[in-house]
């Protein structure tokens, strides 16, 4: 984990970066994250050999987090950069509050014996309903579903999921190519809490990112330490229990404003999650 770098870029406001904001900034999604994938890119293509090394996502229109192996370098003085070092301190049973926009896929074998075909999970859970009913099944099929995936990549990468996982956001992303059909992925918004059972398999993911996509802003996973009020919870960092007016000792995080553990060196981050704000409560 040593050398990697967290990273915000923002696209300077001054008039020779606002002149190009229909081309930097596209409204349309899909068109969007091709376009964000050239900027990110941008920070980063030091060689026409060199492969991609880092994870982003889009905080807003025209602004990025990212996660890279190497400091990102703005030639064109696009950006605006804020940077530190990335090298969380973490132990066996750590729990973290973390938020995740991914691409989610299954394989589903074509023919018995041969590598399956990826597919996204949603769309693939509603691959028998019939066409008409499938917008009154696909709530419930992206919380099934995200959740399980989810779980799944908990098992594969070192950490266990707590409580109910928040997944929202689901959407259709279309990028366009220059030859040929666009090329499509759904996406998903997850947040909730997690503990950390390796941290070294844990970390390693977190370096590589989760699920596909990743060069099109899927994958990152922004974490913190997560915050209870009940001060009795593994990893709580808060002194003394907070108590309801009809109740014990309750914990609840929430994820209305998010502020992100970075490294030793406290260095802080907000990223505004806008379609996630509900909070995560349990029992003490």
């Amino acid at each position: 984990m040593s050398g990697l770098w967290l990273s915000r870029a923002r696209l300077r406001r001054d008039a020779s970066v606002t002149a190009l904001a229909r081309l930097l900034v596209p409204e349309s999604a899909g068109e969007r994250a091709a376009a964000s994938h050239r900027l990110v890119w941008a920070l980063f293509a030091d060689g026409p050999e060199r492969r991609r090394d880092f994870l982003w996502r889009e905080e807003a229109p025209g602004r990025f987090l990212i996660l890279s192996a190497r400091p990102p370098e703005d030639i064109h003085r696009l950006f605006e950069l804020e940077m530190k070092s990335f090298a969380p301190a973490l132990a066996l049973g750590d729990r973290l509050a973390f938020a995740l926009r991914a691409n989610p896929v299954v394989a589903r074998p074509v023919v018995p014996g041969q590598r399956g075909k990826r597919h996204d999970v949603v769309m693939n859970a509603l691959r028998d309903v019939p066409p008409g009913e499938r917008a009154a099944a696909r709530p419930e099929a992206v919380l099934r579903e995200g959740r399980a995936w989810l779980a799944r990549q908990g098992l594969q990468h070192g950490f266990r999921l707590e409580g109910e996982v928040a997944v929202d956001g689901y959407e259709t992303v279309s990028i366009p190519r220059e030859e040929g059909p666009p090329a499509r992925f759904g996406v998903l918004d997850f947040a909730g809490v997690l503990t950390v059972q390796d941290p070294p398999r844990f970390l390693a993911a977190l370096t590589v990112g989760f699920g596909r996509a990743r060069a099109f802003g899927c994958g990152l996973m922004l974490i913190r330490r997560a915050r209870c009020l009940s001060g009795r919870c593994p990893g709580c960092h808060r002194r003394g229990p907070s108590r309801s007016a009809n109740g014990p000792p309750s914990c609840s995080w929430r994820r209305a404003g998010w502020t992100y553990w970075m490294a030793p060196s406290s260095w802080w981050m907000r990223a505004a999650c806008a379609r996630i704000s509900r909070s995560v409560a349990w029992s003490a």
